[in-house]
């Protein structure tokens, strides 16, 4: 798998992944958005794959799910 592969991959995992997670840790989108300082439809946007993120809200997004 090329770097290109892996990018296109992980685009396309993401949005499910951050729903189970932020699931598996019993938080609602709104108690997500709080505990990163993302817009609640930020999050929502992320989670139907509308959006990709930055390094940055990447970096949010796993220390609000405890993943960092």
């Amino acid at each position: 798998m090329n770097a290109e592969e892996w990018a296109d991959r992980l685009k396309k995992s993401l949005p499910g992944e951050l729903t189970k997670l932020r699931e598996a840790r019993g938080l609602s989108k709104n108690e997500l958005s709080v505990r990163t300082g993302l817009a609640r439809s930020f999050i929502t946007y992320l989670e139907q794959g509308k959006t990709t993120p930055s390094i940055e809200t990447l970096g949010r997004l796993a220390f609000a799910l405890g993943i960092a």
